[in-house]
């Protein structure tokens, strides 16, 4: 789906320390760690608050995955109105599909451990489309799409075609609807991070793993 490198994610983010901070927040790990996985499955998250981030870094997050969507889409025969659609159309899928609870296992002073279970769309699926050849509708945007070409009708034409638009929109919106939503487990080992109201919060201590288990992708 969306691979937001760990260099902006780190850069978007929270520094491990910070000279003379001794501000720290009493919010438990559980509950700190839940926005991460959250925004990082979906770009939105109601628990922000929990681990010291801010509206404006939520947004961007949740851009740049509008973003890495529009990219990896543009190699199907839409126009940006039609993409942006089907973008916004599967990102509040998303949000509806995805779950997440955080557990404390380990309640400690220093590290401490939390579960992550979260049900989420496997991103695997994006890596083999010819799974969704025979899906009902799908076929035919292909052989609709090889029989424009073979007629000489161009990509252009075709992204201007507002009744071809609307077939390609439905057969996609179908297609990502039908990839598998799995649940996963994962262990959270917790570490101190800056929240941007300058407190020291509970984060991921490995950020790049929870953001590749957010997102479906092999950890």
């Amino acid at each position: 789906m969306f691979r937001k490198s760990f260099d902006v994610m780190a850069a978007i983010f929270l520094t491990l320390s910070v000279a003379g901070c001794t501000a720290y927040s009493d919010i438990s790990a559980d509950k700190s760690v839940l926005p991460y996985v959250e925004m990082f499955a979906t770009g939105r998250s109601a628990h922000i608050a929990d681990a010291g981030i801010s509206k404006q870094t939520e947004q961007e997050i949740y851009d740049d995955i509008h973003q890495k969507l529009m990219e990896r889409f543009s190699s199907y025969p839409l126009n940006k109105q039609t993409l942006e659609k089907v973008v916004d159309d599967y990102l509040k899928y998303l949000q509806e599909v995805t779950k997440v609870t955080t557990t404390l296992k380990k309640d400690d002073s220093k590290e401490p451990i939390v579960e992550v279970k979260a049900t989420v769309i496997d991103e695997s699926g994006f890596d083999d489309l010819s799974q969704y050849e025979n899906l009902d509708g799908f076929s035919e945007l292909l052989a609709r799409v090889q029989t424009a070409k073979d007629s000489g009708v161009t990509l252009e034409q075709l992204k201007a075609d507002e009744e071809f638009q609307k077939f390609a929109a439905n057969c996609i919106d179908k297609m990502l609807r039908s990839m598998p939503v799995n649940e996963r487990t994962l262990e959270v080992i917790c570490t101190r991070l800056q929240g941007e109201d300058a407190k020291m919060y509970w984060g991921p201590a490995d950020i790049e793993t929870l953001v590749k288990f957010s997102q479906g992708q092999k950890i």
